[in-house]
């Protein structure tokens, strides 16, 4: 449950935010503080989703790193119920990112969901068992 972690990076991020930096680091260490910290269900991205059966789409960031003169970089976990896509996910941050002139790309595609409607046979067999 990403909301229960305290993420060592964004709090980094968070600190380092109220110093000035140049060569794209201010616009890095701002979009970790500003965008990333204390946000696993994408509030400040404007994405929060819930499904009824499958919980919250929530978010981790799990590594970031950052090289003067180089392209940072934040990996981010998702775990997503029905209802939401990769697709979706990567738009949504873009979007945000925008202002603070960062891109997002996804390298692993992301699994679909697994979903079995409560109705489906084995499911009902599994309900009744337990």
């Amino acid at each position: 449950e990403p909301k229960r972690g305290i993420n060592a990076g964004t709090y980094l991020a968070l600190f380092l935010n109220q110093f000035d930096f140049e060569n794209g680091a201010k616009d890095f260490i701002s979009f970790a503080a500003e965008k990333l910290h204390l946000d696993s269900r994408l509030k400040n991205f404007d994405m929060n989703y819930t499904d009824d059966v499958m919980g919250d789409l929530t978010m981790n960031p799990g590594l970031l790193s950052f090289e003067d003169g180089k392209e940072g970089s934040i990996t981010l976990n998702f775990r997503y119920p029905k209802g939401t896509d990769p697709e979706y996910i990567e738009k949504g941050l873009n979007t945000a990112a925008d202002e603070y002139h960062v891109h997002f790309e996804m390298h692993d595609g992301g699994m679909v969901p697994h979903y079995v409607d409560e109705d489906d046979p084995l499911v009902k067999t599994l309900l009744n068992v337990y």
